[in-house]
């Protein structure tokens, strides 16, 4: 047999002479030419191209799509937008379509690798919640590698998949536990805290100082403090744990075990076995308050602000004022007692012994959601705003969700004793002595077909329609030796003998060959269903390319509602406006009734400085008569002077208080005339502003839907010739129907 890629290029091939001659001429077959010579192998373009064009050929992209125009049969409607434009577009859809997206060409590929694109897809992700990076100020952040690995750890999460580590150092029990980034602590009942390197699980640093077992402990940068069944705290410095660790103070107040602490900037709360909760002062250790309430072991305790949650063995949970000592409220619904409990200031949540954890508002004390599915006493939780990690006595740890109380993951596996205590973060759950840790790595999407298989399937496409070429122009030149091998006459019996062997050795040889081409046009005919299931695929293509244009207009449709909002915000506006100039005039109007009043008291100010020279007059002919009297009432003098005296003294004070009358009306009018000259000029200048705001927004919304309208205009003239090349590739299906008919009716013929 010949090989089909030397049957097709090598230019013996009757067939493919025929054939290129036919496209050559037809200018309406240059599409066909642009599509096998897309999907044909990369060592074999160079000479399909001398085939078709001639030794020169035509410039090929590295993509195997023609440089030259009018053979350039393709649709790609982003390409040909604004790059902000296509950007924004491709911020609308999700990451495994956007993975998709990528490769579909190199143009495609450069858009999807923008970074604002992916830090605006990190930002709208719901749900996701991380520190920022700490080289956010020094250089630039791969929000896309970012993404990636906020996906990957949220799709471990979902399907519980890590790796355990087991921490193995203590001689008993661990009780307690609390982890950063670098670091795990852990309080156990062989009355050490040890403490242990996150990344290596090398325990580095081992404390000693209670006399009993370590039942809970708390940290931050500078302090560590240890609760004991020793009835102690103690307060450690954590300044320097790399080195060494030393004890600051003892604490002793309670008469039991302390069961659970907890601290913030000024107080330490802790809460004992002997059913008080104590407050002390961080900084000098004294106690300033024991909160009594509680009718059993008070197991769990939590500060927020100036609120102490704290849950007992007598089944009930009590919120306290820090700082008046008294019970807020109590919470009522547990059947037996309580083992751990944790406050953010909105939500409360906590386990007991009869095996459920329940949801509480804080607010109203009412519980909103039970959660049920541990076997045992839920003995340890640990939530933030999206779930809630639990650990039971049933040696479990179960991961649920916040807000629908639905049950995510169940580590089953991994325990083999009680879990005491459990604490988690974005990547990781420490519980007791296990270590889950789920590395960001980089995630494959799942059913993507890659490059190398796109590029071998059209190897392969491409291999099988010439080889169907091949195997045609083999049927016809097995029917063209059969017609030359028609019965003839023998003059003698010995040549009819050897002719007859020869006719039929060759006619076997040509079954042969017959029932090898029956076997490779049957794989011809898988070929083309192969190829009408990519036909049915470039249509489903189509479909997603007409759903994209539907989003599109989707996205128009919200614009003009937006443009629509924006005149009811004009609207709003002009009334604003009108209100505004309303408000105007009646400041207006106020300041000339001010004026009418500062007139009004200008006059009165005159009237009395009249009243004042009539006074004045009256004195002087008071005077007069006083003098004319004087001789006559003698012994009436001295009292009249005194009276007279009298009247002065009044006339004065009078005068007096007139004058700061008028000074502090006149002060009065000044600061009433600035302030409401102030009052107007803020009034015109935001009215101004507003308008220059309005007219902005306005034109800035109306070229957004100008350039919307135009990209949705050019999607749609794109689609059509989409549509127009899907036709044409059905025709060219239809005819390879056709020419396969023929070939069987040749088959039989044979």
């Amino acid at each position: 047999m010949k090989n089909p890629k030397n049957a097709l290029l090598g230019g013996k091939s009757r067939f493919l002479k025929i054939f290129t001659k036919v496209i050559n001429e037809d200018p309406k077959n240059r599409p066909i030419i642009t599509h096998r010579h897309s999907i044909a192998p990369s060592n074999l373009k160079s000479q399909y191209l001398n085939t078709h064009f001639g030794p020169n050929g035509v410039e090929v992209e590295d993509e195997g799509f023609f440089t030259v125009e009018d053979l350039i049969t393709r649709i790609d409607f982003l390409i040909n937008l604004p790059y902000e434009i296509a950007a924004y577009i491709l911020m609308f859809v999700d990451f495994q379509t956007l993975c998709r997206m990528a490769r579909v060409s190199r143009a495609w590929y450069c858009i999807s690798r923008d970074n604002e694109l992916w830090h605006s897809m990190y930002v709208m992700s719901e749900g996701w919640k991380t520190n920022i990076p700490k080289d956010v100020l020094t250089g630039d952040v791969d929000w896309k590698n970012l993404f990636k690995n906020r996906h990957t750890l949220a799709t471990r999460w979902k399907k519980g998949e890590c790796e355990k580590r087991y921490l193995k150092g203590h001689l008993d029990s661990v009780y307690c536990i609390q982890f950063d980034e670098h670091k795990i602590v852990t309080g156990s009942r062989d009355k050490t805290i040890k403490f242990w390197d996150i990344n290596t699980g090398n325990c580095f640093q081992t404390l000693y100082g209670h006399d009993l077992s370590v039942l809970c402990l708390q940290y931050n940068e500078k302090i560590m403090v240890s609760g004991s069944s020793d009835t102690t705290i103690i307060i450690w410095d954590m300044q320097n744990y790399n080195q060494s660790v030393s004890q600051i103070r003892r604490l002793s107040g309670h008469s039991a075990g302390v069961l659970d602490i907890c601290f913030d900037g000024n107080h330490i709360v802790s809460c004992s076995k002997d059913s008080t909760i104590k407050v002390w002062d961080v900084n000098t250790g004294e106690c300033l308050r024991t909160l009594v309430g509680h009718r059993g072991p008070v197991n769990a305790v939590q500060l927020h602000g100036n609120r102490i949650i704290s849950a007992s063995g007598d089944a009930l949970i009590k919120l306290w004022d820090l700082e008046k000592g008294f019970c807020i409220r109590d919470f009522i619904g547990h059947t037996r007692g309580l083992a751990c409990v944790q406050f953010d200031g909105k939500w409360v949540v906590s386990g007991s012994n009869d095996k459920t954890i329940k949801i509480w508002d804080v607010e109203t004390a009412l519980c909103i959601r039970t959660l049920e599915g541990h076997t045992d006493l839920v003995r340890t939780i640990h939530f933030d705003e999206d779930k809630i990690v639990s650990g039971s006595y049933d040696q479990t740890v179960k991961v649920w969700d916040l807000k629908t109380g639905k049950q995510l993951l169940d580590f089953k596996n991994g325990h083999t004793s009680w879990v005491f205590d459990v604490q988690f973060s974005t990547t990781k759950i420490v519980s007791e002595l296990s270590s889950l840790t789920v590395d960001a790595s980089e995630l494959m999407s799942n059913g993507e077909l890659d490059s190398g298989k796109v590029t071998a399937l059209k190897q392969q496409v491409f291999t099988l329609r010439h080889d169907l070429a091949e195997k045609s122009a083999l049927l016809t030149n097995v029917q063209k030796q059969l017609n030359r091998h028609q019965p003839i006459t023998m003059q003698s019996e010995s040549t009819t003998g050897r002719v007859i062997e020869h006719l039929q050795a060759e006619i076997d040889f040509l079954k042969k060959e017959l029932t090898e081409s029956k076997s490779q046009i049957h794989a011809a005919k898988v070929a083309r269903e192969r190829s009408e299931r990519q036909v049915q695929e470039h249509l489903a293509s189509h479909q997603k390319l007409r759903l994209e244009i539907n989003s599109l207009e989707r996205m128009l449709e919200r614009k003009e509602r937006q443009s629509k909002e924006l005149e009811e915000i004009s609207k709003d506006l002009e009334k604003k406006n009108s209100d505004m100039k309303f408000e105007r005039d009646n400041a207006n109007t106020k300041s000339r009734q001010s004026e009418l009043k500062v007139s009004d008291l200008h006059r009165k100010t005159q009237e009395a400085l009249a009243a004042k020279e009539k006074a004045e007059y009256e004195y002087t002919l008071l005077s007069k008569e006083i003098q004319t009297f004087k001789n006559r009432y003698a012994k009436d003098i001295e009292i009249v002077k005194k009276e007279f005296k009298t009247l002065r003294e009044e006339m004065n004070s009078t005068s007096r208080a007139l004058e700061d009358v008028v000074l502090m009306t006149s002060i009065r009018i000044e600061e009433l005339t600035t302030e409401r000259k102030d009052e107007i000029n803020n009034i015109e200048s935001i009215h101004s502003k507003l308008q220059e705001n309005q007219e902005k927004y306005a034109a800035k919304l109306l070229n957004e839907i100008e350039i919307m309208k135009k990209g949705v205009a050019y999607s749609n003239q794109k689609t059509i010739e989409h549509t127009e090349q899907v036709a044409k590739i059905k025709a060219e299906t239809a005819g390879k129907l056709n020419w396969l008919k023929r070939i069987e009716r040749a088959k039989q013929e044979a």
